[in-house]
This record gives structure tokens, C-alpha cells and sequence, in this order.
């Protein structure tokens, strides 16, 4: 399972000389949003919480989320269907349906964390293709939405 990296946090909260409670108001949060990140008590924070570290922090998502062996294992298994869907990624409909997806989450006001919402992209996304529809079905977004919890 991806996890926090912590370290990277704490090490940029450091350099800067902030009090975490500053770098949390820097990075536009509600108080304690980050303390409970770093003391493992928010293990899934949502993707909107680690866009704002993230751009806090002057790093990508992406850098913030190390992958353990397990995530490895997983990406093995599932090479030859990512390398399919990799092979014939439509950049322009994934790029709506991650657009979509977040519109959709203001206006239904849910926030799920990164992985839920990766899921929830990748499904709309190959519901999509899979219909050879050129923009993604935003019934279907709202349904995949409401159904994870």
C-alpha cells in the first residue's frame, strides 16, 4: 500500500523554520490536518489534503507517496492489462475525466482520499473507452462516486 512520506514533511517543515500549526495554515488547512498525518493518525488523507501539502511543500503528489513491495507485487500482476490500457490511453478523455471527477466531488461536496479517487478516475475512465464515448459519462461518474464510502 502507498504510504505518506512523512520524512519529506517534516524535513521541508524544518528547512523553512515553520511550526507545523504555520505550515498547516501556509498550506491552507484546518488545524491539526497535518499533525495528524505525520502522527499516523490520518493514514488516507484525502487528494485534496495532499495537493495542498504537496503544493506547500513545492513537490508533486506523486513525490509525497512512497510504494511498498506489496504495491510492487500488485503492479507485476497487473502489467499486461496496464500496459494494454497504457498502449491506448486517450490523454485528452482522461484528462476530462480527472476534470470531471473533481467537479463532480464540489458539487456532490464529498472528498475521498487519493487512492479511492484513482480508482474512481480509472473506472470512469475505462467505462468511457470502453463505450468509445468522447467525453466520460458524468452519470456514471456520480453513481461510481456515491458508491464507495
Amino acid at each position: 500500500m502507498a504510504a505518506i512520506r512523512k520524512d519529506l514533511i517534516r524535513e521541508e517543515i524544518k528547512r523553512k523554520q515553520l511550526t507545523i500549526a504555520a505550515f498547516e495554515r501556509l498550506a491552507g488547512l484546518h488545524r491539526n490536518a497535518v499533525q495528524q498525518i505525520l502522527k499516523g493518525q490520518n493514514k488516507k488523507p484525502s487528494l485534496e489534503v495532499m495537493q495542498k501539502v504537496a503544493d506547500a511543500l513545492g513537490c508533486s503528489v506523486r513525490q509525497l507517496i512512497e510504494r511498498s513491495s506489496i504495491d510492487d507485487e500488485e503492479l507485476k500482476v497487473n502489467q499486461d492489462i496496464t500496459q494494454e490500457i497504457t498502449e491506448k490511453l486517450n490523454s485528452v478523455l482522461f484528462e476530462k475525466t480527472v476534470v470531471l471527477v473533481l467537479k463532480l466531488y464540489n458539487q456532490l461536496q464529498v472528498s475521498h482520499n487519493f487512492e479511492q479517487t484513482l480508482a474512481i478516475v480509472k473506472q470512469v475512465y475505462l467505462y468511457s473507452q470502453k463505450n468509445n464515448l468522447e467525453n466520460p459519462d458524468e452519470r456514471f461518474a456520480g453513481w461510481v462516486i456515491g458508491s464507495i464510502e
